[in-house]
C-alpha cells in the first residue's frame, strides 16, 4: 500500500476514499447531522471528486487511468459518469458495464476495459484435504562397541580410510594415559569392572530384557490403536445410524401416504355403505308404493266384479233364471255322458 502512495495520484484516490468515509460516518451522526453540515460536506465531495477526475483524466498510461477509474467507482458509488465525457472512454478503449451493487441501493456502474488485466485466481469453497506425514517413532542408529555410534567412523573414511577411526582413538587415549592427562586411580579398574560387567549383562540378558521392551511398548501401541480404532468404529456407527435414521424419516412419508390412502379407501368404503342405505331405503319406499297401488288395483277389481254380478243379477228375471238353471243341467248331464262313453270304450 507504501508503493502505491508514493504516486500523487493514488494518494489524492486514498485521501478522498478517508474523506468519503469520514462524510458517511458524520452522515449517521444524529448529534451533529445537521443540514447546513451534509450540503458542505456535500460541495467539498464535489470539489474533490472533480479535481480527482481531471488528473485521472490527463494521465497518459491507460492502465493506470483503467485502475483509477476502478478504485473511483469503488470508492464513490453514489458518483454519476457526467462529467467524463464518451471521447474519453473511447479513447480509453473502456467498456462499461453496468451491474447492481448493493451499496445504500444505489446501483454503480462498473468499467471493464479491453486491455488484458490479470484476473482474480477462483477461490475454491470444497473442503481441502490436508495430506501429511505422521510422526515416527525414531529409531537409535547403528552403533560400535554398544556405546559409539557409526556415524563418528564414517567422519575419517574419506580422510584417513576406515583404519582412520581406530587410529585418532588408539592415539588420543595413548596421549591422556602418557601425559597423564588421565589418570589411573582405583575408580578407573572399578570402571572397567563395571563395564565388564555391564557388557556381560547386555550380551547375555539385553535380548530378553529388549523382547520384554518391545512387547511393552507394542502393548501400549497396541491400546492406542484399539481406541483409535475404537473411536473411528464409533463415529462410522454413528454415520450409519444417522444415514439408518434419515432413510427412516423418508420412510415415514410413505407411511403417511398409506395412512392417507386408508383414510381414503375408509371415506370410500363409508360413502358406498350410505349409498345402499339409501338405496335400499328407497327401494323400500317404492315397494311400499307398488304394494300399495296394487292393493288399490284389486280392491277396484273385486268391487267392479261385484258391482257387474250384482247389476246382471238384478237385470235377471225369475224366467230366465230358471231357463238358465235348466240349460245348466242340460250341459251337466252331456258332460257325465259323454265322460261315461270315454271310459266304458276304454
Amino acid at each position: 500500500m507504501k508503493k502505491f502512495l508514493k504516486y500523487p495520484l493514488y494518494s489524492h484516490l486514498w485521501k478522498t476514499r478517508v474523506s468519503y468515509i469520514n462524510i458517511n460516518r458524520m452522515k449517521y451522526d444524529f448529534l451533529e447531522s445537521d443540514e447546513e453540515t451534509n450540503k458542505k460536506n456535500s460541495k467539498t465531495l464535489r470539489k474533490s471528486n472533480s479535481k480527482l477526475l481531471e488528473k485521472i483524466l490527463g494521465s497518459k498510461n491507460e492502465t493506470i487511468k483503467i485502475r483509477m477509474f476502478k478504485s473511483y467507482i469503488q470508492t464513490n458509488p453514489n458518483s454519476r459518469w457526467k462529467a467524463i465525457s464518451i471521447s474519453h472512454l473511447l479513447k480509453c478503449k473502456i467498456k462499461k458495464n453496468e451491474t447492481e451493487m448493493s451499496v445504500e441501493t444505489n446501483k454503480c456502474p462498473v468499467i471493464v476495459s479491453s486491455c488484458s488485466i490479470p484476473k482474480q485466481p477462483e477461490v475454491d469453497d470444497s473442503p481441502k484435504v490436508r495430506s501429511f506425514e505422521r510422526p515416527k517413532r525414531g529409531e537409535p542408529a547403528e552403533v560400535i562397541w554398544g556405546f559409539i555410534p557409526k556415524e563418528w567412523t564414517k567422519f575419517f573414511v574419506p580422510m584417513t580410510g576406515h583404519s582412520g577411526f581406530y587410529t585418532f582413538l588408539f592415539t588420543f587415549c595413548t596421549y591422556l594415559l602418557s601425559k597423564e592427562k588421565y589418570v589411573c586411580d582405583h575408580e578407573y579398574y572399578n570402571g572397567i569392572s563395571l563395564a565388564i560387567l555391564c557388557i556381560y549383562c547386555v550380551k547375555n540378558y539385553g535380548p530378553y530384557v529388549a523382547r520384554y521392551l518391545d512387547k511393552e511398548i507394542d502393548k501400549y501401541e497396541k491400546e492406542l490403536n484399539e481406541s483409535k480404532d475404537q473411536m473411528k468404529q464409533n463415529y462410522i456407527d454413528s454415520i450409519d445410524f444417522e444415514k439408518k435414521s434419515q432413510d427412516c424419516m423418508e420412510e415415514q412419508l410413505v407411511i403417511v401416504q398409506a395412512k392417507r390412502e386408508n383414510v381414503h379407501l375408509q371415506r370410500e368404503a363409508e360413502y358406498r355403505k350410505r349409498q345402499m342405505e339409501v338405496y335400499e331405503h328407497v327401494k323400500r319406499i317404492l315397494d311400499y308404493q307398488v304394494g300399495i297401488e296394487e292393493v288399490r288395483k284389486n280392491i277396484q277389481h273385486k268391487n267392479l266384479i261385484h258391482w257387474v254380478t250384482k247389476e246382471v243379477e238384478n237385470s235377471l228375471t225369475p224366467e230366465l233364471k230358471e231357463n238358465y238353471l235348466q240349460l245348466c243341467l242340460a250341459d251337466i248331464e252331456s258332460i257325465l255322458k259323454a265322460h261315461k262313453e270315454e271310459t266304458g270304450n276304454k
